[in-house]
């Protein structure tokens, strides 16, 4: 089985997703990047019934190379986070209730605690796109932090889904 250690990381960082209420259902996803390699939560099962065994792995241009179900429909949008900010090296994708009502309600949030404000301030929210037409994961390939860089002036950009 190619990436072990990942593949666990990911059903642990699912299941704690769900035991903590940051996802609902089947929604929100998590991938890891090993070099050339991006191992992702499969689409539409359960957290709790979620084994290593069943967390899919694929090339970085979407390319399946090992798993027995479909990967999530937001792989496009994990793959471009990977080609835009190739030092990242993991990416957990959420659908809270509060994140996903929030976003339907304003187009920008404001860095209203210092973890927002650590991050380079204001998150806009991007337009809802369809994630099977590609759009949503080209928008969103600029939208983690740098770290290493003081805010331009450019709030960073955030994704939406309603």
């Amino acid at each position: 089985m190619l990436l072990p250690a990942a593949r666990e990381a990911i059903v642990t960082t699912c299941q704690e997703l769900s035991r903590s209420g940051l996802v609902v259902g089947t929604a929100g996803n998590v991938s890891v990047r090993d070099g050339d390699l991006v191992a992702v939560s499969p689409s539409g099962l359960r957290y709790a019934d979620l084994t290593p065994e069943l967390v899919g792995v694929h090339r970085l241009d979407g390319a399946a190379v090992e798993g027995v179900l479909a990967p999530t429909s937001e792989l496009p949008l994990h793959l471009a986070i990977y080609a835009a900010r190739p030092e990242v090296g993991a990416v957990v994708h959420t659908h809270s209730p509060a994140a996903t009502a929030l976003s339907t309600l304003v187009d920008e949030i404001p860095p209203v605690h210092y973890y927002v404000a650590m991050f380079g301030g204001p998150v806009i929210v991007a337009p809802v796109r369809h994630v099977r037409h590609g759009r949503a994961g080209a928008q969103c390939g600029g939208c983690a932090p740098r770290p290493d860089r003081v805010p331009d002036g450019q709030p960073r950009r955030g994704h939406r889904r309603a």
